[in-house]
């Protein structure tokens, strides 16, 4: 390569990087500065529009107060004069002057007391259609309408401003209104003439897309501008405030920005054609394109000038370079001496040849260093052969082999390694090496013979032309065991400890071998559950669920598969076993069901228990066993399912007895009171005796209810109320599962619904709520009021009456109220019902 063509070939390369970089530079500045221009722009018109749209709202705003305030002027007691009110409007000169389209008295009907200017034919006329008239009557308040055509003889677009007016007694006896005509040169009328640069206009519509103000008056009062034809249009009607460029409903390009008014439910928008806004930033491209050019020309002049006086000492350098492999000492060194990068160069490749002589001593250093960290480190690492023979082992290996450095040295690393069946040692060395991402694990042999558990990774290195193994051991004993234990959970029901539905199916595909034939299935459900969780809560029905999983693993063996399979059933593999042994086993789950329930009658524990046992031949196929199990517990169940749901009921029973925070004998007196006052209306005995039902186990459903809350001494939270609100559909739910009391059900659920329709669940209100729980109400609230409750004292009979009497027609049905009252009249107070009183 000739001197020449190296220099043509760097000032080629040079010039045409430097060129592309200008070029990219004005390419990016240009585009910079365009992007700065048309956000500077876009900010300004949004500026320009949102002062608009404030000083807008404020003229508004004045305009309705200067409107409210002629308002509080007008004689309320001449409403009903239509020539008093029409000389009120005319005498409003300041006020005709800002309202150009007539100011209005109407009725609150909607009719024209008086209008000024003043015009015959119209008073009286009935304009309730207009929006403005039912929402001023419906709010009381002052109110904008949306544009609208005048009935007025011209029929020019219009909208109206209302104040209500009120009497004395703050009853609404009229409205005062004043109109704006949208073609006249109001203050919002004025906005058509309104123009930003040379084409640019802006207009006003509401969210309804309904044009209020335009330049093109034949636009307004149009919904002109279709669905998705400007999307920034359609943005605006959904809250966007803001500018940006879009294509308006004509076609034309245009920047358009948005201002929401916050006096009237309108958007405020400004329209400028991109062709005008962006006319200088198109001559501004021209210009800057022969300057980047004529620049681009002076410098690539000037490269090929510099370029011919720097280039000779680089192509010396060059030739040394090349000519190093011949050179031995000193002659290695270049003898290019510049005051430029070529000099720095040549100083460096000076720099780099002396540090190349200084390599040996820095290897020295190196194995310093790596042999601290080969001594120091806490894995075990040695360094053998590909053959096997350790050459090295630092002191973590010695101490977990037991075996000193020199006793190690020299041996082979078979010694160490359990055999492999057949595999010989290099075959077990490569095979390590491959196991990059997935560690070996052997049990390696101490010199005691004992042995360590050991993670095994290597590298294979090759030094002077022979190959070497760094074998890293690492111990995972302690690791090993910690997944066993995890592994043990894993299979493991978290409530009970027993197995779970997907190990029992694991051993099902394991015990499906004729090597465990015969094999039994026993399949257990506990009675009755679902209940207690409804009822007693989700805690009682998990320490039933740990009682009978404690009671079905004593009577099996220690062989037998035991597991929780569902929320109450479980499932039991007898592996090897004899029919009668199965039959042994439930009958042991039945004993021992029945000798818990003697000794624990407070919540008592039902188990179905249904099995069956596997061919003695063939026990592939466990899953057709498993149904045959499953179905005779089933029968099992149907039999059992009325005795168990008729000792839980009683335990139910017993607990809401429990339940109840009020005096002994509470449902008893109210079940009394009810009672009295059905007898008192002559209902049929068969509605007596279900009030009688419904009195004595309407609170049913506080068995579900926390202690902290029933027994709470002072008011509810928010929070508390709705959960002891609950009660009413609790208590529903049991009643609709105990037989005899499914006919009270319903009446449990609505008997703390209210007369005037504020109570709960249903917020039924008069006759919607059943007689049964009208009657029970009151006897309640009465009962509870003369008895001491944990969050007051018991009132006295006649404080009682007085509060039923204040809340009959809001809480309570008023013509029982008046009979309860009636009753008590003729039923005095006896003095053990007052001694009883004082003594709860």
């Amino acid at each position: 390569m000739s001197h020449f063509s190296i220099r043509n070939k760097i000032t080629v390369v040079i010039s045409a990087v430097l060129a592309m970089t200008l070029l990219v530079m004005a390419y990016f500045t240009l585009s910079f500065f365009e992007a700065r221009y048309k956000d500077s722009i876009t900010a300004q018109e949004f500026t320009l529009v949102s002062a608009m749209g404030n000083e807008i709202d404020a003229k508004m705003e004045n305009a309705h107060k200067l409107l409210i305030a002629n308002a509080e002027l007008l004689p309320v007691a001449d409403v009903g004069d239509p020539e008093k009110m029409q000389a009120f409007l005319d005498s409003r000169v300041a006020l005709l002057s800002l309202f150009d389209s007539h100011l209005f008295v109407f009725s609150p009907e909607g009719k024209i007391i008086a209008e000024s200017p003043f015009e015959a034919d119209r008073r009286g006329l009935d304009i309730s259609f207009r929006d403005y008239i039912p929402a001023t009557v419906a709010t009381h308040h002052p109110y904008i309408s949306e544009p609208y055509v005048s009935t007025q003889i011209d029929r020019q677009p219009a909208i109206m401003f209302t104040t209500p007016i009120f009497d004395e007694n703050q009853r609404l006896v009229a409205i005062f209104a004043g109109s704006l005509n949208l073609l006249k040169e109001n203050f919002i009328g004025t906005l058509a003439a309104t123009k930003i640069g040379q084409e640019g206009y802006v207009y006003l519509y509401n969210r309804d897309r309904t044009i209020i103000i335009h330049p093109q008056r034949d636009r307004i009062l149009q919904k002109d501008v279709p669905l998705g034809s400007n999307h920034l249009f359609d943005k605006a009607t959904q809250g966007f405030q803001g500018s940006g460029e879009t294509v308006n409903s004509r076609g034309l390009e245009i920047l358009a920005s948005f201002k929401q008014l916050r006096t009237k439910d309108w958007i405020l928008a400004a329209n400028h054609p991109l062709g005008e806004l962006y006319a200088p930033i198109t001559e501004a491209r021209t210009y800057f394109l022969l300057i980047s050019l004529l620049v681009l020309a002076v410098v690539l002049f000037m490269i090929r000038a510099t370029l011919k006086v720097l280039t000779n000492p680089l192509i010396k350098f060059t030739q040394h370079v090349q000519e190093i492999p011949q050179k031995i000492g000193s002659d290695r060194l270049s003898t290019v001496k510049t005051n430029d990068e070529i000099g720095a160069l040549s100083d460096a490749f000076n720099q780099m040849i002396l540090e190349l002589d200084g390599q040996k001593q820095a290897l020295t250093h190196s194995e310093i260093k790596y042999r601290g960290v080969f001594e120091a480190a806490q894995d075990a690492i040695f360094i053998e052969t590909l053959e096997g023979k350790i050459i090295d082992a630092n002191p973590s290996a010695c101490k977990a082999l037991q075996y000193s450095r020199e006793e190690l040295v020299g041996m082979s690393i078979s010694r160490l390694l359990p055999d492999d069946e057949g595999m010989t040692l290099p075959e077990r060395i490569q095979q390590v090496l491959a196991a990059q991402t997935n560690p070996s694990i052997a049990e390696n042999l101490r010199k005691d013979g004992s042995k360590v558990l050991f993670e095994l990774t290597a590298r294979e290195y090759r030094i002077a032309d022979r190959s070497y193994v760094v074998l890293i051991a690492r111990d995972v004993g302690e690791r090993k065991q910690m997944e066993e234990k995890l592994r043990y959970l894993s299979q493991r029901d978290s409530l009970t400890g027993l197995y779970d539905r997907a190990f029992f199916e694991e051993e099902n595909l394991r015990l499906s071998d004729n090597r465990f034939a015969p094999v039994g299935m026993v399949i257990c459900d506990i009675d009755g559950l679902k209940l207690v969780n409804d009822t007693l809560g989700h805690s009682a029905g998990d320490t039933l669920i740990n009682k009978a999983a404690s009671l079905i693993k004593s009577c099996f063996r220690e062989t037998d598969i035991i597991a929780r399979i569902g929320g109450d059933e479980f499932a039991i593999l007898l592996p090897n076993c004899s029919p009668q042994a199965v039959e042994n086993a439930c009958q042991r789950i039945n004993d021992s069901v029945f000798e818990y329930n003697l000794l624990h009658s407070a919540l008592p524990l039902s188990i179905s228990v249904g099995y069956a046992i596997g061919s003695e031949q063939d026990v592939s196929n466990l899953g057709e066993l498993f149904r045959e199990a499953d179905d005779n517990m089933y029968r099992e169940k149907l039999l059992n399912s009325q005795t168990a749901r008729h000792s839980l009921f009683q335990s139910i029973l017993r607990e809401a007895d429990a339940k109840d925070f009020r005096a002994g004998g509470h449902s008893d007196r109210v079940k009394d009171l009810s009672d009295n006052l059905a007898n008192r209306l002559q209902l049929p005995k068969s509605r007596i005796a279900t009030l009688r039902r419904l009195a004595q186990h309407h609170d049913i459903g506080k068995v579900c209810i926390s202690d902290r809350i029933l027994f709470k001494p002072g008011s509810l939270t928010p929070e508390e109320r709705v959960k002891m609100q609950r009660h009413s559909d609790i208590g529903r739910r049991i009643a609709q599962s105990i037989p005899d009391l499914t006919g009270i059900a319903d009446l449990i659920w609505k008997h703390h619904e209210w007369w005037d329709g504020s109570g709960y669940p249903l917020g039924l209100k008069q006759d919607e709520i059943p007689l049964e729980c009208r009657i029970l109400s009151i006897a309640e609230a009465y009962e509870a009021m003369t008895h001491d409750q944990p969050y007051r004292s018991a009132l006295s009979e006649q404080a009682a009456k007085a509060e039923l009497a204040r809340c009959a027609g809001s809480q309570f049905d008023p013509t029982l109220v008046s009979e309860f009252l009636a009753m008590l009249d003729d039923t005095p107070s006896t003095n053990e019902d007052q001694v009883n009183r004082q003594a709860n």
